[in-house]
């Protein structure tokens, strides 16, 4: 713990850090299912668009999750995560 910083406001710190990390993994995840369904059976079909909706939802609750934490930029890991643009503008959509 940090010098003189209450213990609520670390705890709250610590687990709003873990819930960005695990937001993030799960992210990960559902872009790579998707990537690999279009690499073995394209951008087509009923499947794929529920590949793509669990990967936008997914997109929109790491962006809540990080914004919860204090951080507002997120093209640089937008970047990093690789993810389409087509999926940022689903973004929460339904």
């Amino acid at each position: 713990m940090a010098g003189s910083e209450n213990p609520l406001i670390y705890m709250l710190r610590k687990e709003n850090a873990s819930g960005l990390g695990i937001s993030g993994e799960r992210l990960q995840r559902a872009l790579e299912e998707l990537r690999a369904w279009e690499g073995e059976h394209g951008s087509d079909g009923p499947r794929h668009a529920e590949l793509e909706k669990v990967a936008a939802d997914r997109l929109y609750s790491y962006v809540v999750q990080r914004e919860a934490c204090g951080l507002f930029l997120h093209d640089g890991v937008l970047a990093a995560y690789q993810v389409p643009n087509r999926l940022i503008a689903r973004m929460g959509a339904s």
